[in-house]
């Protein structure tokens, strides 16, 4: 198995069969492929407060303080449309994870209630297939310039570490290692 990072697809091409034969990169390359699974996220359904006076990210995220009080002092927003600073780097970011929504809900109850708790919480997830199951925490979103593989991925026993340009770890991914 190899990770190809900081690249998209461009397209899939399909063999004469009808079948994926391959994936072409946005930097080029054409790499072979039997399958093709694609992660593609979601996207916040925020369009009906567009005119609503409170701030939004580019991608419909509403943005809001640690206390997930938005721009408006009495509109406290959590989950997938939460746009929240990430207090290891100061970026911002939405985390799509029901685990996190029922977190930040929290958070925002509390603070609705005067208690000012901030929202502290690393971006995590995992998935299970074929009776394996990844793991992953930190944000890669804010970037890494290289990525250390710990262990063995053709056997499904690795930590994969991602590293910043400060040389820090910002996020790891694992299976089958603790």
């Amino acid at each position: 198995m190899k990770v190809h990072n900081n690249v998209l697809i461009k397209s899939a091409n399909k063999g004469d069969n009808g079948k994926v034969k391959s994936v072409t990169l946005n930097d080029g390359r054409e790499l072979p492929a039997d399958l093709v699974i694609l992660g593609t996220g979601v996207r916040p359904r925020t369009e009906f407060l567009k005119n609503s006076g409170l701030e939004m990210n580019r991608d419909g995220g509403i943005v809001c303080d640690p206390f997930m009080q938005t721009s408006k002092p009495d509109i406290f927003a959590a989950g997938d449309i939460a746009s929240v600073p990430y207090w290891p780097t100061g970026s911002r970011t939405r985390i799509e994870h029901w685990v996190v929504a029922l977190e930040q809900g929290t958070n925002a109850a509390f603070n609705m209630l005067d208690k000012f708790v901030p929202y502290q919480g690393i971006p995590f997830f995992w998935t299970r297939m074929y009776n394996r199951s990844l793991q992953f925490i930190g944000n890669n979103a804010v970037g890494y310039k290289e990525v250390v593989i710990k262990g063995n991925m053709n056997k499904k026993k690795f930590l994969a570490y991602y590293i910043n340009e400060n040389d820090k770890v910002v996020a790891v991914a694992g299976m089958g290692k603790s």
